[in-house]
């Protein structure tokens, strides 16, 4: 999983997600307007973070990576 978004330009984002689509062997190929990808964003409000030390704000971050792999599947995050 790539931890950072710098190389990931659509060319290169749109070829990553056609190769994960390509290792499910569907019976039938996704339509024309399928959703390839979806962006979730995590975040807080500024006031939930301005209580929380620097240790507590590297943790929240650091579990809702390693979410999103946990819940979806490690092979279906493309980038986090």
């Amino acid at each position: 999983m790539n931890h950072s978004i710098e190389d990931l330009s659509p060319a290169k984002l749109s070829s990553r997600v056609n190769a994960r689509v390509a290792q499910l062997h569907l019976k039938r190929r996704p339509r024309s307007d399928a959703v390839g990808i979806e962006d979730i964003m995590v975040g807080t409000s500024a006031e939930f973070m301005q209580n929380m030390g620097m240790d507590l704000r590297k943790r929240y971050f650091s579990d809702a990576l390693h979410f999103f792999p946990n819940y979806y599947g490690k092979k279906n995050v493309l980038y986090c």
